[in-house]
């Protein structure tokens, strides 16, 4: 926290009443569709993920941009949804690079610890995403990029 956000008792991500700003409310929602099992209909949910993060332009997109590589370092189970989000968003460098690395990524990893994403399957010292959901998640990353990237 920067010293005139220490002096007005705001952290960078909220606003003066305390509210979140911007892309940082889309994000909270976007984990929460990721990480319950719970929830029955997220459409509400995503909506207000996706106009939150397109509210924010390129600070949204950097946002999401970062939450997608955090996924794609644990083989997140719920990635699917990140990956769609972000075809509703500004293209930034920080995003396109992002997805750009998800067909790339292996399958299988070393467990590193706890993180805040389950992955899809876990064992031996290893988290990762079986051969099926890998090849959907490139998928959806290839054809994100394919929008993302497409001339206006």
């Amino acid at each position: 926290m920067g010293f005139w956000n220490r002096v007005f008792g705001q952290s960078a991500s909220t606003g003066p009443s305390g509210e979140k700003k911007g892309g940082k409310k889309g994000i909270d929602l976007l984990v929460e569709i990721c990480t319950r099992d719970d929830l029955l209909d997220t459409s509400e949910m995503w909506n207000r993920a996706v106009s939150d993060l397109q509210e924010a332009r390129e600070d949204g997109s950097r946002d999401l941009a970062r939450l997608l590589d955090e996924m794609r370092r644990c083989r997140s189970d719920g990635i699917g949804p990140a990956i769609a989000m972000s075809k509703k968003l500004v293209a930034t460098p920080e995003l396109l690079a992002s997805l750009r690395a998800i067909p790339s990524t292996d399958p299988v990893t070393f467990a590193v610890g706890n993180e805040r994403f389950r992955p899809q399957i876990e064992g031996g010292g290893r988290r990762g995403w079986t051969d099926g959901e890998a090849a959907r998640v490139k998928d959806l990353a290839r054809e994100a990029l394919a929008i993302l990237a497409a001339p206006a």
